[in-house]
């Protein structure tokens, strides 16, 4: 089910960030935002995930807003939020308790650490880490949380050319098999073309949208 907004009205003070706006995106696809800071796009996603309200309008298709389209919503932060008093393996796993039995729990943290080469350090502790380290941990857990559908804010921040280049294509392989919906935020014109399906510019205050050819 592609996920609509429509006539979305979001202020700030007296100040209008989404006055009447209207987007959609499709499901199964990569879609990904990329703007000026300000203007408006990781609040987007927090409206998405229900963790920023808003003024007016309507937004359809999310996973759970209705008891006949359940789902999960999977969020990366810019933050990477890591537990410090849990190793890696155990910032993944913690995520799965709801919906995975154990051994299925061991098998899903270990495939989603080999996709960001991070296999080595499963059983190390957020602080052992560098940052760039720490940002492919926060990657794999999004990823292992069984979403329908997968916010990520400035997902490659703080990794080498090189490294990216290869999770991004371990993500790209990963994504044809299964098929989510992904909406993901960058400032980075080259990853959003690589990653995404269509790559949506936003401008100004209010925000006003164009498709980048």
């Amino acid at each position: 089910m592609d996920i609509e907004i429509k006539g979305l009205c979001k202020h700030f003070g007296k100040n209008d960030l989404y006055k009447n706006f209207n987007l959609s995106f499709s499901e199964g696809k990569t879609t990904a935002i990329i703007g000026p800071s300000g203007c408006g796009k990781t609040t987007l996603l927090r409206i998405l995930a229900g963790l920023e309200e808003y003024e007016a309008g309507s937004i359809t298709g999310l996973p759970g807003a209705t008891t006949k389209n359940e789902g999960r919503i999977a969020f990366l932060f810019q933050e990477d939020r890591l537990l410090p008093w849990l190793t890696v393996s155990e910032n993944i796993s913690f995520i799965l308790d709801s919906f995975l039995q154990k051994n299925a729990q061991k098998i899903r943290v270990k495939d989603m650490l080999e996709l960001v080469k991070m296999k080595d350090y499963a059983e190390a502790y957020p602080r052992e880490l560098s940052g760039g380290m720490q940002r492919r941990v926060a990657i794999a857990r999004a990823l292992a949380y069984d979403a329908d559908l997968i916010l990520m804010d400035e997902p490659f921040k703080g990794l080498d050319d090189a490294l990216k280049s290869e999770i991004q294509e371990k993500m790209q392989e990963q994504h044809k098999g299964i098929k989510k919906t992904i909406l993901l935020v960058t400032h980075d014109l080259e990853d959003a073309q690589k990653m995404a399906d269509i790559v949506y510019r936003f401008h100004s205050r209010p925000v006003d949208v164009s498709i980048e050819v």
